[in-house]
């Protein structure tokens, strides 16, 4: 015989404890935004609000194995700014070995010297995060009022203590992008062309000022920083309260992962980049010679399934081969120097056969070393 509590209040939904603290991974991504925006101090409840002391970083999470130069000024960083990250990418969403050129300006002016706002960036007011934490600050005050109308005392104890833990936890883990120091006044700054490469030959050719270029990638995006777990206390709740925190966490997980999801699909949904103005001037094109090498494109543009080729693009953009040996973009080998001596004397050469010159500069340099 199966037995079974013969009464409501004899159940204990253990599982209040468990949704209480899942959706950690949930959280500890959204963290950053979390902290960024003045909802964080709501008093509401907060799946895992352990989540948001993981980890003080000191700079934004940035895309490692990325390669960033501007052979205008010389400087050079290994990976790529979070905000360029959100705006463009590295380009590894992009089919192998293309070459992109993009345009990115700033758009209106600052006559203080500083960009308006968080370093230019900010948060969006009705974006998904703060939306949830609205609602779940409602939420969580719909609840308590529930628990003290039925005299459940175990269960508003448990609610102010667990929606308190969330602003309590966000006063030590708050933050805020520094502004930015503009040197030019205006959007007509001088020019400072940067090149990122990553890991997969994909390069992105970027025209824009020194202004936008020092801002967007090459200064570090830093953060200025403005307990115990409670979740066990509302074990010992009424059943219906119970119940009803335990819907409310699983709910609150669901919309946590769905904000995380929807912040990586559409950054623009969070954050406001009005300040820039971003376009894709195009890809450079080459000569279909050999199937395989080039062909036609959807909108009439070319793809290259060539490294030679994507790379022979961005120096022709660039007008310079320097910048490939800065950033390690090919080994250091005679058949390579042989490459970039000959790429840089058909910089204006739309005929030249990048692909087949690396095959014939590694070709002589194999019958060479058998000569020898």
């Amino acid at each position: 015989m199966l037995a079974f509590p013969d009464h409501r209040q004899a159940w204990r939904l253990d599982i209040v404890s468990i949704l209480a603290v899942l959706g950690e991974n949930n959280i500890k991504f959204n963290a950053h935004l979390i902290n960024l925006s003045w909802t964080c101090l709501l008093p509401r409840l907060l799946p895992a609000p352990q989540g948001l002391l993981s980890e003080r970083m000191k700079i934004l999470p940035y895309e490692e194995d990325v390669i960033v130069y501007s052979p205008t000024s010389g400087t050079s960083r290994t990976g790529l700014n979070y905000f360029a990250n959100l705006m463009h990418g590295d380009g590894s969403r992009e089919p192998l070995y293309t070459t992109r050129e993009l345009r990115v300006w700033r758009m209106g002016d600052s006559r203080s010297g500083r960009f308006k706002g968080n370093a230019g960036f900010k948060l969006k007011s009705f974006g998904p995060l703060n939306v949830i934490a609205v609602v779940s600050c409602l939420m969580s005050l719909g609840l308590l009022g529930w628990a003290v109308r039925i005299g459940d005392g175990v269960a508003t104890v448990g609610i102010v203590v667990m929606s308190l833990a969330a602003p309590f936890l966000c006063i030590g883990t708050r933050w805020e992008l520094p502004p930015l120091e503009v040197r030019h006044r205006n959007q007509f700054g001088p020019p400072a062309d940067v090149v990122i490469r990553n890991r997969e030959g994909t390069f992105t050719v970027v025209r824009c000022t020194e202004e936008v270029a020092r801002a967007l990638y090459f200064t570090p995006e830093q953060r200025v920083y403005r307990v115990e777990n409670w979740v066990g206390i509302a074990t010992g709740a009424f059943w219906t309260m119970q119940l009803a925190l335990g819907v409310a966490y699983a709910v609150l997980n669901v919309a946590y992962w769905f904000a995380a999801v929807l912040t990586i699909r559409d950054p623009e949904l969070a954050w406001d980049f009005s300040w820039l103005g971003i376009e894709e001037v195009g890809r450079l094109k080459s000569p279909a010679r050999d199937e395989g090498i080039a062909g036609e494109a959807e909108g009439g543009t070319e793809q290259t399934n060539s490294f030679e080729l994507g790379l022979f693009y961005a120096i022709r953009l660039l007008k310079s081969t320097k910048w490939v040996r800065e950033t390690g973009a090919v080994p250091r080998t005679e058949a390579w120097d042989e490459w970039l001596h000959l790429a840089h004397e058909h910089l204006d050469d739309e005929t030249w056969d990048a692909k087949r010159a690396a095959f014939v500069a590694r070709k002589e340099m194999r019958d060479s070393m058998i000569d020898v």
